[in-house]
């Protein structure tokens, strides 16, 4: 009887146990902060950061390489002119900067060539779009007016919706498409004098590949960007008057392993190149050992130098450094445009495994269906993709994923990828789904927008991306081996077991393209269609602020003999702004037929988005909250203009969509 006693015991005891390792077993799970890799493994630099600017164009630590395996796997014979210049195809227009702008001019440059090589129109994008790149893109990066910048992050913020613009009513009418970030080379001399590239990490063949890249975009899609060291008077040929040189060569010996006295301080274009380009026409204390040169356009004006241009040695320190070419631009066409990571690609993080998804989770802005036309993805190395899409909600389910697109491997850079079939959207929310095809090594890399502050602090410089935002909800990861969707705010931003590093992740490069569905109406005879509006009780809504009664009508189309706008009694002009409460009057066999106009976030008809309209949504949130069921049907204009949901009440994310509209027009 004791005996069986005690075996009851030993079994209970046992279950117990094997319970207690169970829970423990499950609890143990892989976490993401396990598996995540940052990217020092693929870096061009030994500690992470690749290029330090320190005069005024330049103040930000970048961290933009790409890995030996994904470069040099595309080796291929390339049949390359040995001189071309991108002046025998399409005009290049010829810029004087202002204040500290060279990268904006770069940036424009290599753009304004890219559209000349696939349109042959000759696109100049003028101070008024380096002016308001310049002011708009310190609101969003930690970056002062006239304090400098680059052009990784002048192609963050256009690939963001926010440029360029034309002088033409401040309109964003280009669209980025896709953008590379080719490998950095940077030029040194190790213990035993002789030229080395990245502190030893590339081979003079490898850099031959390189540069062939380099070349074969200029020749295909336009101009690259590049970079110089331009307070050395010595480099340039006439360093007495340095403005009248027709070549440069920077011979500095780049120290991976030390302090550098020199570092690049101006960002240029590159447009073409001269194989056969004498190494004697440079500098006689500064001389190539080779001859050879790339055709540069400076952003210095027509008098420097041949109108502004200019040719720099291959040999030169750091001109095959910061480099990044253009290759898909076209008109603006999206309606709408959805992310969460505004301030664009800074850093790459890997995961350990296969089978690694990347999703962003996104709210809807409008009420009126919309249909996904393009997805992009930013990556810092050559990756393949597939996309998917839940256009229902925001559920993170692989099984009610639709697949809508999948991708060759696409260079390390920023892609557009079209959908196979457009995706009406219908419901509050929608996810977009990435799988990344990269493993190397057991590493799959993606892209993601990262504050940089660590790393930057250590250099005693500020981060243009330390304004990076991420939000619980955004974006999330998925691995096979952890078997959840982990969101990054929790499993990295704010993760107390995560490194400091990890820490500094923010949201994932994914963003969604969408254009608006057309509304139709048939109120009697007349019949009615929008472009971007919506139709509803009598009621055209969904319109932009700032819209103009040109503009507005454009969108619509009617049967009607005649169509016009009144406030009051009176008619408004043809470049008068419509605004809530005016009235359209549509005429069709001698009856009137009239709609009210709701313009987004206006809710009291003065054609401006405020501290009143925000005051109006609070107050409608208060009373939905408090009266619950009793809570007042959103009917009248006032407030249909600061309602962005379905749903029948006024929702927490109504008052967040007007925050968000007031603080990007305040």
């Amino acid at each position: 009887m004791q005996k069986n006693k005690i075996l009851k015991i030993s079994i209970s005891i046992l279950v117990f146990l094997v319970l207690i390792l169970n829970v423990s077993i499950n609890y143990a799970k892989t976490s993401y902060s396990d598996i995540c890799i940052k990217t020092d493994g693929i870096d061009l630099s030994n500690n992470g950061n690749f290029i330090t600017y320190l005069k005024k164009d330049f103040d930000e630590t970048l961290t933009y390489g790409v890995n030996d395996v994904f470069l040099f796997n595309k080796l291929k014979a390339t049949n390359l002119p040995s001189k071309y210049s991108l002046q025998d195809d399409i005009k290049i227009n010829i810029y004087k900067q202002e204040g500290e702008t060279c990268w904006i001019y770069s940036t424009n440059s290599i753009i304004e060539t890219t559209l000349g090589k696939n349109t042959q129109k000759d696109i100049e994008y003028n101070k008024f779009s380096i002016n308001a790149t310049e002011a708009d893109s310190a609101k969003i990066f930690n970056r002062q007016i006239n304090g400098g910048g680059n052009p990784a992050l002048a192609l963050s913020f256009y690939t963001g919706g926010y440029g360029p613009k034309t002088t033409v009513g401040n309109i964003v009418d280009t669209h980025i498409g896709d953008y590379i970030a080719i490998a950095s080379v940077i030029k040194g001399k190790n213990s035993n004098g002789e030229v080395e590239y990245n502190g030893g990490r590339y081979s003079k063949q490898q850099v031959e590949i390189i540069r062939n890249e380099i070349k074969k975009h200029i020749k295909e899609y336009g101009a690259v960007t590049s970079c110089m060291y331009s307070a050395g008077d010595e480099y340039f040929s006439d360093e007495k008057n340095y403005f009248n040189s027709e070549a440069y060569y920077c011979d500095y010996d780049y120290n991976f392993e030390g302090i550098n006295t020199i570092n690049p301080d101006h960002q240029i274009t590159i447009i073409g190149w001269d194989d056969n380009y004498s190494k004697e026409n440079f500098n006689k204390n500064h001389r190539p050992q080779s001859d050879g040169a790339y055709i540069v356009l400076n952003s210095w004006g027509e008098n420097f130098s041949n109108d502004g241009i200019f040719y720099i040695s291959y040999e030169d320190t750091f001109i095959e450094s910061s480099v990044y070419g253009v290759y898909n631009v076209k008109e603006k066409e999206y309606d709408n445009l959805y992310q969460h990571d505004e301030l664009g690609l800074r850093e790459v993080f890997g995961l350990k495994g296969t089978d690694i998804y990347g999703a962003n989770v996104f709210t809807r802005t409008t009420s009126t269906p919309e249909k996904l036309t393009e997805v992009s993805v930013a990556n810092l190395v050559d990756s393949a993709y597939e996309i998917y899409i839940n256009k229902t909600d925001g559920e993170l389910n692989l099984n009610k994923f639709i697949k809508v697109a999948e991708t060759e491997v696409l260079d390390a850079g920023y892609h557009t990828i079209k959908l196979n079939n457009e995706v009406i959207l219908t419901g509050e929310k929608f996810v977009i789904a990435v799988k990344y095809k990269n493993n190397y090594d057991g590493v799959t890399y993606y892209g993601v927008e990262y504050t940089g502050v660590e790393e930057s602090s250590k250099e005693g410089q500020q981060s243009f991306w330390s304004n990076a935002k991420i939000n619980e909800g955004e974006s999330y990861i998925y691995s096979k081996n952890v078997g959840y969707w982990g969101d990054i705010y929790k499993e990295f931003s704010t993760n107390s077991n995560a490194s400091a590093t990890t820490k500094q992740v923010r949201n994932l490069c994914i963003k969604g393209f969408t254009e608006n569905v057309e509304s139709k109406v048939e109120d009697g005879e007349l019949n009615i269609k929008t472009k971007g509006y919506g139709i509803k009780d009598k009621y055209i809504l969904h319109i932009p602020i700032n819209t103009t009664k040109t503009k507005f009508l454009s969108n619509i189309e009617s049967n009607a003999e005649k169509v016009e706008i009144y406030v009051a009694d009176s008619k408004i002009n043809e470049n008068d702004t419509v605004k809530t409460g005016m009235k359209i009057i549509f005429m069709k066999d001698a009856k009137e037929y009239i709609y009210t106009i709701v313009v987004t976030g206006d809710s009291n008809g003065d054609g401006k988005i405020d501290a009143t309209d925000l005051i109006t949504a609070v107050k409608q949130f208060k009373y939905d909250r408090s009266n619950g069921a009793k809570g007042r049907k959103v009917e009248d204009e006032a407030l249909i203009a600061i309602k962005y949901t379905d749903n029948e009440k006024y929702t927490a994310q109504d008052l967040i969509n007007q925050l968000k509209v007031y603080k990007e027009n305040k």
